[in-house]
């Protein structure tokens, strides 16, 4: 959940890869409805952006945990919010990792492969 183009890009690029399957989505209202709710889509790992444009990613993440989302889904949080505040608040809500940005791309995706294996 994206809402920088080129950081988007850069993301669905690496994934693809690695083999991996992967779908953007922009803002907080729509990342929330794609994931939760009766018509929710299933997700392995979810790379959720802080600064979500609509609804802040933090929101967003606390209701996944909510909705019991969290229980089959991981989620790393990116935020250019490295505060300690911040990132304990995104790993007390359920995040298994917090990536500050600007990030480097390698130890990202190094975390990506160790959540899916986990």
């Amino acid at each position: 959940m994206e809402d920088d183009d080129d950081v988007a890009e850069l993301l669905i690029h690496a994934l693809s890869a690695g083999g991996d399957a992967s779908l953007r989505v922009r803002g907080g209202p729509a990342a929330r409805g794609l994931l939760t709710g009766p018509s929710r889509q299933p997700a392995r790992l979810v790379i959720l952006d802080i600064g979500l444009a609509g609804l802040d990613g933090a929101t967003v993440l606390e209701q996944l945990r909510r909705d019991g989302v969290l229980e089959a889904t991981r989620v790393i949080v990116l935020s250019a919010r490295s505060t300690e505040a911040e990132i304990l608040r995104a790993l007390e809500a359920g995040a298994i990792d917090h990536v500050a940005t600007p990030f480097s791309l390698p130890i990202l995706m190094q975390r990506v492969r160790r959540a899916l294996a986990g």
